[in-house]
């Protein structure tokens, strides 16, 4: 997971930002507010979330920021996730095509029929743009969108941009890929027929957003109606992929909508490598250092224009943090993932006493403290799987509460990832 982008989806997202100007210029008496206007609309989004409305990008100041900075990011972000070889999850040669073994079953991508795909809070169609630009193996597959978000004018640019991002791979057969788009919130969605993937890329935490956070039952109420949601829109075998802000409170809200849709006998295919309790609720029940599910990945890949304008708007990025889930319906827990019981890691590598090193890993015991030398862990990446033997007698961390592991001892189960 996380792995280096291959050089041509690197780039293709250099180009999206000259998509952008073409298809949304600014005019020139206007191109000195955009650092502000990115800021303040980080700020509506963040410190002065309570401010928020659902139409918050309807005025141009906003809708123009968000196209030339958010747009941008999350299409990396998810990029990072979709274009990485999981081999913990993925044993068909098509995990050598990149991410779309993660994504749907063999008799999905090799049957006849067209693959569906609903994707609610689309915005400008972040999610068809990041699966054509990261999965390469899906192009000449027939697949059909239907793409659902309150407003209908970022649709419409997101056809457009659509347009232009896949203008740069010329030789491709057209009409493969048809999308409609459909001006309507998630809770009012219709579908006719069942799907093959059901996506929510950051939408749910402008839904729950007005929950009490100190009601601790009504995050998982929440949860349990998006379960039962999200799970009657899938067809057979059907997928839901969310995908979050890497914050603590979209990391509790994965962490229940995961134990809805276990209930409903659904298989967790990522990031999780078990379906025992999360041990990131544990540690917080437990009363430890707080603790939420979430990834960091370096930015370097990400185009230098990007990394220009966050300069300029002062919201440099030198990490990616990003929440989600990958849930199956109908699937047997026991053969969705044939490498179960590895350890996810989910933390960057951080100094411990005595010149030590750790990083936190995820697993069927719970939360794991891998600890070493520096370079004996500095590999361990945020997103790496590694295969080790956890018996949960282990000594625990007096800070943190997690078995204490030698990292040493733990060898690969997937590809080490890069970027």
């Amino acid at each position: 997971m996380f792995s280096k982008l291959p050089p041509e989806t690197c780039r293709t997202l250099a180009g999206v930002s000259r998509i952008i100007d073409e298809i949304a210029p600014i005019p020139a008496r206007f191109r000195k507010d955009i650092g502000k206007n990115i800021r303040d609309l980080s700020e509506l989004l963040t410190s002065r979330r309570p401010l928020l409305t659902g139409h918050y990008i309807g005025n141009p100041a906003r809708f123009s920021a968000y196209l030339r900075y958010f747009f941008p990011w999350n299409l990396f972000r998810l990029c990072k996730i979709f274009a990485g070889e999981d081999a913990l999850f993925q044993e068909s040669a098509l995990s050598q095509k990149g991410g779309a073994g993660l994504l749907f079953l063999e008799s999905h991508v090799d049957d006849d029929g067209p693959i569906l795909i609903a994707d609610f809070g689309s915005g400008p169609l972040t999610l068809p743009a990041a699966l054509w630009i990261s999965m390469p193996s899906l192009r000449k597959k027939k697949i059909e969108f239907r793409c659902f978000d309150i407003n209908r004018q970022i649709l419409k640019t997101g056809e457009r941009l659509f347009a232009g991002i896949t203008g740069e791979n010329p030789g491709t057969p057209p009409g493969n890929w048809s999308i409609k788009t459909i001006a309507s919130s998630l809770t009012e969605a219709r579908l006719e027929k069942k799907q093959t993937l059901v996506t929510a890329v950051y939408v749910y935490n402008e839904l729950f957003r007005k929950l009490n956070a100190a009601d601790g039952d009504a995050l998982s109420t929440f949860a349990d109606g998006e379960a039962a949601r999200l799970s009657s829109f899938c067809g057979e075998n059907g997928a839901v992929l969310i995908v979050e802000p890497g914050v603590p409170r979209s990391g509790e809200f994965i962490a229940h909508i995961r134990d809805r849709f276990i209930e409903r006998g659904f298989s967790i295919d990522a990031p999780c490598t078990h379906h025992t309790d999360c041990p990131m609720r544990t540690s917080k029940i437990q009363n430890r250092a707080a603790k939420w599910c979430h990834f960091t990945f370096s930015t370097r890949e990400a185009p230098q224009a990007l990394h220009d304008l966050s300069r300029m708007a002062h919201l440099p990025k030198e990490r990616g943090a990003v929440s989600f889930l990958l849930a199956r319906k109908g699937a047997d827990k026991r053969s969705a993932s044939p490498k179960r019981n590895g350890i996810r890691v989910i933390s960057d590598t951080f100094p411990l006493p005595d010149t030590r090193y750790g990083c936190y890993g995820c697993s069927e015991k719970g939360l794991v403290l891998l600890a070493g030398s520096r370079t004996g862990i500095e590999h361990l990446r945020s997103g790496t799987v590694i295969s080790a033997r956890v018996s949960g007698t282990e000594p625990r961390d007096k800070k943190s509460g997690a078995l204490v592991l030698d990292a040493a001892s733990a060898r690969y189960a997937e590809t080490a990832p890069g970027g």
